[in-house]
């Protein structure tokens, strides 16, 4: 990450329990030919970032789909990236005239909002789930766009959940700052920080390392682990 780009990750870091909306379309990610892979992912700006960042050094074409802003697992939950999304991304792209090939991988976590038969059904493009967590796209590729076994689990690490207990707990001590701060003064103003910035960190990290499997069936609700996903 290059330095005058650090303002505008943390920014998007501590806002990302909020719409962000990234320009849709198709990106070259390195020197992607025609039978380079095509990877799908939405338009939520932390992820392309982070998504991005995980690519370097590959060759590929990233087709970002509209989720409104939304990461991929909340977006494809609450009805917001859908299969009609992909089909329209593919369809007003310009990917076909970029490839030779007609497959194109979707993220797994959008499996709950996603069919992929509709998606080949109506753009003649085969389908293919990735991994479920970006760290494990580059062995993906490596492999020929395969996907073992292991890489099915989403993944919660200790260091992910005190990144999101942040996020949370801004917002919870700019309010709380304010509301105790003004009924009970300056004492009850930090004791309500302290608070906040011990319980909110303690209870993310009492959240299980890896409680499940996600399956492309999809199934699961964790809120938690939406708003950490990407």
């Amino acid at each position: 990450m290059k330095l005058r780009d650090v303002p505008a990750y943390l920014y998007d870091t501590l806002t990302r329990l909020f719409p962000h909306r990234a320009r849709t379309g198709l990106r070259a990610i390195g020197h992607p030919g025609p039978d380079a892979p095509v990877l799908v992912t939405c338009n939520y700006t932390l992820t392309l970032q982070r998504l991005t960042r995980r690519l370097a050094g590959q060759d590929c074409w990233l087709l970002v789909a509209d989720s409104r802003g939304i990461n991929v697992w909340c977006a494809a939950g609450g009805g917001h990236f859908t299969h009609h999304d992909v089909i329209a991304a593919l369809r007003t792209s310009g990917v076909e005239e970029r490839v030779r090939h007609r497959e194109v991988v979707l993220p797994q976590l959008c499996a709950t909002g996603v069919e992929r038969r509709a998606v080949t059904e109506t753009t003649g493009w085969a389908t293919r789930w990735g991994p479920a967590r970006l760290e494990d796209l580059p062995d993906f590729l490596a492999r020929g766009c395969r996907v073992h076994k292991r890489e099915r689990f989403m993944r919660f690490p200790a260091w992910e959940r005190l990144d999101m207990a942040a996020v949370w707990a801004l917002p919870m001590t700019l309010i709380g700052g304010l509301v105790f701060g003004a009924i009970g003064g300056w004492a009850v103003l930090v004791a309500t920080e302290v608070v906040i910035w011990t319980l909110v960190p303690a209870l993310f990290l009492a959240v299980p390392y890896s409680a499940s499997s996600v399956r492309p069936s999809g199934d699961w609700s964790s809120t938690i682990r939406c708003s950490a996903a990407l």
